[in-house]
């Protein structure tokens, strides 16, 4: 996956969930917050899917407008999460630009609008330092530009197999021909 989205509007979530991770024996500051806002157009949702037809699948393009197919506009829940992300956010009316760097991209909705574009919703989980922390505090619940290259998709956790016991036959008795005849002569 190398999609980037460039420089473009979102809103930056009401609140921000500090707390610390263990990185081996190491206590380290962590926090999420959600983005929305994020509108992807056709070529973006596509290769978020890696299928060059999903956007046409989401939308009914009969006439000028494209108008989403469903019929409540649920948003839909994204089955992939991304490591090794970067996110970079430009907060105020200065437009510092915060990067974030090695982020975890979870938690990803996407909800089809009228007009063909498609709203992204994700939770952004990061190891920001002090300043960083700062900076995401003073901003929350505000408008800002934003830039997200999706990393690494992590591999779907694979439920554990049941075990199947050595001997598949173990409800029904053994039966030896040979055994139950030599019995048989002996009684």
């Amino acid at each position: 996956m190398a999609l980037t989205i460039k420089k473009t509007g979102a809103k930056l979530g009401a609140s921000l969930n500090v707390r610390s991770e263990h990185h081996g024996d190491e206590s380290v500051g962590a926090c999420d917050f959600k983005l929305s806002g994020v509108m992807l157009d056709k070529d973006d949702l596509n290769e978020l899917y890696g299928d060059k037809y999903y956007h046409a699948s989401l939308f009914n393009q009969k006439g000028k407008a494209l108008d989403p197919m469903t019929r409540k506009n649920e948003p839909a829940q994204f089955k992939g999460k991304f490591d090794q992300s970067t996110v970079t956010l430009w907060l105020g009316l200065a437009g510092e630009p915060l990067k974030l760097s090695d982020v975890k991209l979870r938690k990803i909705t996407l909800e089809p609008q009228v007009g063909g574009f498609t709203e992204l919703c994700l939770q952004v989980q990061c190891n920001p330092d002090e300043e960083a922390l700062a900076q995401l505090y003073t901003h929350q619940n505000m408008d800002v530009e934003v830039n997200i290259r999706f990393g690494q998709e992590e591999a779907p956790k694979q439920k554990a197999q049941d075990e199947l016991p050595l001997d598949h036959q173990a409800d029904k008795p053994k039966v030896d021909k040979a055994r139950e005849e030599a019995e048989a002569a002996f009684h």
